[in-house]
């Protein structure tokens, strides 16, 4: 009888291995594309928005030392895709494996600490703020328990899938060398 081990085959035709994640398989053009793919808020937007442009803009709103893990902070969701976090509080699996994949990502690509920075996750909750704004304006059935402010005056210029990929691979060149 085969063992169960669930997988996935990336865009460059890597496989990844969700319970042993090998450093070698993970490839920062898959991140950017598969990133790039994914609209947030599970696609109920007017405009298409993607987990790229986010992470892009995130990158540029931290402090330089910060930049890096800025762009990365949902590099995992690349794996797994985007799901809206009300919904990972009723899979439990999600969020280990999130924080499995995040964790191997860091390493391969020498984030620092292994864990994301205070100021990436503040900047994260701004941008999400930010992004209620602009997509949803003032309609909020529900409360959507953030308490932080979003940025001012910002308008997110929602990228077409291959301007956002090419955006974030820039900036990645650009942080990552």
């Amino acid at each position: 009888m085969k063992k169960f081990s669930p997988w996935q085959q990336t865009y460059t035709g890597k496989v990844i291995e969700y319970g042993n994640v090998d450093l070698d398989q993970i490839d920062i053009v898959d991140i950017a594309h598969s990133l790039s793919m994914q609209c947030r808020y599970g696609g109920h937007l007017e405009h298409f928005y993607s987990v790229a442009e986010h992470s892009w803009l995130v990158s540029h709103r931290v402090s330089k030392e910060n930049a890096f893990w800025g762009l990365m902070h949902d590099a995992a969701e690349a794996y797994i895709t985007d799901i809206p976090t009300p919904i990972k509080d009723y899979v439990p699996l999600i969020r280990p494996l999130e924080d499995y994949l995040l964790r191997r990502i860091a390493i391969k690509f020498n984030l620092w600490g292994l864990e994301i920075p205070k100021e990436v996750k503040n900047a994260d909750l701004r941008l999400l703020m930010t992004e209620k704004h602009q997509f949803f304006g003032n309609v909020e059935p529900r409360d959507w328990e953030v308490s932080v402010k979003k940025y001012d005056g910002m308008i997110i210029p929602c990228y077409t899938p291959k301007i956002a990929e090419r955006a974030f691979m820039q900036r990645f060149r650009e942080l990552y060398g």
